[in-house]
C-alpha cells in the first residue's frame, strides 16, 4: 500500500537526503508528516517524538530553516552570493568547486562545455575560476589558467604551474604523475611531479638482542666497577660515542638494566660499608654507595638498617639539627648535611654505642685517601678536619650533659674521641691601593648589570668601595636595603637575617661609602646591590672586570679577600675595632683566618724603639 505525505511514516532507516515520501529535509527518522499541501514551496512538517507524558510533537518549518536544495531554488547564480555554511563540496547554489570562496557568482551559462565563476575578495580584488574542459585531454600539453589557484582543473596538477604540463600516469592511478616542460636554449626542459606521500623510514622496533646483552654488560662496568666511557668501549670493542648513543636511544633499557643489578649493588655496600673493602677504591664505593642509597629510597627502604637503636643520623635528624641548628646559617647545614651523609655511607652508620675510636681512625683514613674538589689531589687535611668536628661535635651532644655541655642528650655515656690532622691556615692575602685603584678605573668597561638607568660602573665602583670600607661578605651586600641605612648616623642597621652569625649589626660608614652609596641610589628601588642573575654569571663577571684592569687570571683576587684587608688594616691600630667591625664575637677567629700577621708584625718592627748603641756603632763604622 503507498503511504502518502500526510501521514504518520518513517523514512527508511538506510536512505540518506531527504525524506523519498515527503520531501523532509532533516537527518530525523522517527515519525513524521507533511501538514500543507504538497505543492507549498515551503511546506511545514510534523515530528513526533516520545516523552514520559506520551506523544510530542514539533513542527519543523522550511520558511526559516532553509535548506540547501531551498536556497539553489531561490538564489539566482549569477548574483553575488555565498555559499551555505554548513554546506561542503560545490556551492549548490552556482556549482562553484572552491572549498569556501567567500561572495562569489557565476558568468557563464552552465550549459557551456566550461563554466567560470568570479570570486570577490575583501579588498575587492575579483579572481577569476575556470572548471575542467570536458573536451580537453589531461594526458594531452595544457596549461593552467592564471587566475586559477591551486591544483589543475583539467588534470589535478598539484602546484601554482602555470605553464605547459600534462598527466603521465593513468588518470585512475591513486598517486599519479604529471610533466612539467619549460622553454629552454636546446629545446624543452622536463620536469617530473610524484605525488606519491613520503614516507618516513622504518625504524627498527627496538634493539637486538646482541644490543641488550651489550647494554647489560655496559651498564654493570659501569655501576659495578665504575668504569668510563672510554674504558667501557674498549672493553666491548666499541666506540665511546656508541654508549653514548645506547643511553640517549634506548634510555628505559639501560634504567632497566640499572634496575636489575640494584639488589646486587644494595647488598655489596651493605657487605663493604665499615670494612676494609673501601680503602681499595675509594671513589668507587662512594659511586656504588649512593646508587644503593638511591635505589633503596626508591622502594622505601633504609640502606642501613639497625633496628630501633639510636645512629648518629638519627640523632642528627630527631636532635641535633632541631635543636642546635635551627637558626643556623644555610651554608652551615650543609656542610653538617655531607658530613652525616658520607658517614653514614663509609661506615653503615652503626649504633651510637657501638662507635669506637678505631672506627673514628678507619673514617679519618678513608677520608685521607678520597679525592678532593680536583681529581688530580686528594682531600686536603683542612676539610678533613672540618667533617671530623662536625662529627665530633654531634658525638659530644648525644654525651652525658656537663657544665660546658648542657644541652646533651645523655645517650651515650662517654664519647669516643679522635685526634683531627694538622692543618696549616691559608695565606691571607692583602689588597694593595694601586691595585685598587686599577680595578676602581676599570669598572667604566663593565656592561652589567643593568638597572634603570644606573651605569654598570658606578654599581660595580660602590660594590668595591662598600666592600673594602665595612668588610661585609658578599651574602650580606646582596641582602642591603635601603631602608637600614641611617644617613644622618652614618651607619647600616643590618638585622639577624641577613647576616651569618644571625645577630643584628651595625656597620659605620665613612665618607667614600656614603658618597658612593648615594651615587648609586635608584628611585623606587628596594635593594642596595640587585643581582637578579646567578652566582656563576656573577664571578664571571668579577673576574672580567678584574681581567679589563690587566690583573692575570692567576693572580686575581675576590671580594672576601677585601674583607681580609680591612682585618689587617684596622687591626695595625686598633685591634678592637677589626673584630667588631667584622662582626666576630671575640678576636679568635679574626688572628686565626682574616690577619697577615707578616705585615702586622712588620709594621710594628718598623716603630720598635731601638736603642741608640744599635745605630751608633753602625754610624762609626761607615
Amino acid at each position: 500500500m503507498e503511504t502518502k505525505p500526510n501521514e504518520w511514516h518513517r523514512r527508511p532507516a538506510n536512505s540518506s537526503g531527504p525524506c523519498s515520501i515527503c520531501g523532509f529535509p532533516s537527518e530525523y527518522r522517527g515519525l513524521h508528516r507533511r501538514v500543507e499541501d504538497p505543492g507549498a514551496v515551503f511546506p511545514r512538517f510534523v515530528k513526533r517524538l516520545k516523552s514520559p507524558e506520551g506523544w510530542r510533537e514539533v513542527v519543523v518549518d522550511t520558511t526559516t530553516k532553509k535548506s540547501a536544495l531551498d536556497v539553489k531554488l531561490e538564489a539566482d547564480p549569477s548574483e553575488w552570493h555565498r555559499k551555505p555554511a554548513r554546506t561542503t563540496g560545490t556551492c549548490p547554489i552556482c556549482g562553484c568547486p572552491e572549498k569556501s570562496p567567500g561572495e562569489h557568482r557565476r558568468i557563464q551559462d552552465p550549459a557551456a562545455e566550461s563554466c567560470r565563476w568570479v570570486l570577490r575578495r575583501k579588498s575587492g580584488r575579483l579572481i577569476t575560476i575556470d572548471s575542467a574542459p570536458q573536451s580537453v585531454d589531461p594526458r594531452d600539453w595544457h596549461r593552467k589558467p592564471k587566475e586559477n589557484p591551486g591544483p589543475c582543473a583539467i588534470c589535478g596538477c598539484p602546484g601554482r604551474f602555470i605553464g605547459d604540463h600534462r598527466l603521465a600516469s593513468p588518470p585512475d592511478a591513486e598517486f599519479p604523475r604529471f610533466i612539467k616542460r619549460r622553454p629552454a636554449s636546446d629545446g624543452w626542459k622536463l620536469f617530473f611531479v610524484d605525488t606519491t606521500p613520503k614516507r618516513k623510514p622504518q625504524l627498527p622496533t627496538g634493539p637486538t638482542q646482541r644490543t641488550r646483552e651489550r647494554i647489560a654488560a655496559a651498564v654493570r662496568l659501569r655501576v659495578i666497577q665504575g668504569k668510563t666511557n672510554a674504558e667501557i668501549a674498549a672493553a666491548l670493542k666499541v666506540s665511546p660515542a656508541m654508549i653514548h648513543d645506547w643511553r640517549k636511544n634506548y634510555s628505559g633499557l639501560w634504567e632497566a638494566a640499572e634496575q636489575a643489578m640494584a639488589a646486587e649493588i644494595v647488598e655489596l655496600v651493605r657487605a663493604q660499608a665499615g670494612s676494609d673493602a673501601i680503602f681499595d677504591d675509594p671513589e668507587l664505593y662512594l659511586a656504588r654507595a649512593k646508587a644503593a642509597d638511591k635505589w633503596a629510597a626508591v622502594k622505601g627502604e633504609n640502606l642501613f638498617h639497625h633496628g630501633d637503636a639510636p645512629t648518629l643520623c638519627s640523632f642528627y635528624e630527631s636532635y641535633y639539627k632541631p635543636v642546635r641548628l635551627s637558626d643556623a646559617a644555610r651554608t652551615t647545614k650543609i656542610t653538617y648535611e655531607s658530613a652525616v651523609l658520607r658517614w653514614r655511607l663509609v661506615t653503615g652508620d652503626p649504633p651510637l654505642e657501638s662507635i669506637t675510636v678505631e672506627l673514628l681512625a678507619k673514617f679519618r683514613d678513608y677520608l685521607s685517601q678520597s679525592q678532593g674538589k680536583h681529581t688530580w689531589q686528594r682531600m686536603s687535611p683542612n676539610t678533613i678536619a672540618k667533617i671530623l668536628l662536625h662529627i665530633q661535635a654531634l658525638l659530644d651532644k648525644a654525651g652525658p650533659p656537663g657544665p660546658r655541655n648542657r644541652d646533651a642528650a645523655g645517650i651515650i655515656e662517654r664519647p669516643p674521641w679522635i685526634r683531627r690532622p694538622r692543618t696549616e691556615p691559608k695565606p691571607v692575602r692583602v689588597i694593595e691601593p694601586e691595585v685598587l685603584n686599577t680595578v676602581y678605573d676599570a669598572a667604566v668597561g663593565m656592561e652589567s648589570p643593568r638597572i634603570g638607568t644606573l651605569k654598570p660602573a658606578k654599581w660595580w665602583r660602590a660594590l668595591i668601595v662598600l666592600t673594602y670600607n665595612t668588610g661585609l661578605r658578599r651574602g650580606t651586600l646582596q641582602q642591603l636595603r635601603w631602608e637600614w641605612v641611617n644617613w644622618q648616623g652614618r651607619v647600616i642597621a643590618i638585622p639577624p637575617g641577613a647576616v651569618k652569625s644571625r645577630r643584628a649589626h651595625i656597620t659605620p660608614l665613612n665618607d667614600a661609602a656614603l658618597e658612593h652609596l648615594r651615587s648609586i641610589q635608584v628611585a623606587g628601588q628596594e635593594m642596595i646591590f640587585p643581582w637578579d642573575l646567578t652566582n656563576r654569571r656573577f664571578y664571571h663577571e668579577w673576574h672580567k672586570l678584574q681581567t679589563l684592569a690587566g690583573i692575570p687570571r692567576n693572580q686575581q683576587f675576590g671580594l672576601h679577600d677585601l674583607r681580609k684587608t680591612l682585618a689587617t688594616n684596622l687591626w695595625g691600630s686598633n685591634p678592637e675595632a677589626a673584630v667588631v667591625a667584622l662582626g666576630h664575637r671575640d678576636s679568635t677567629v679574626t688572628m686565626g683566618h682574616y690577619l697577615d700577621k707578616t705585615r702586622i708584625v712588620a709594621a710594628a718592627l718598623d716603630v720598635l724603639p731601638q736603642p741608640s748603641a744599635f745605630t751608633q756603632q753602625l754610624v762609626r763604622e761607615a
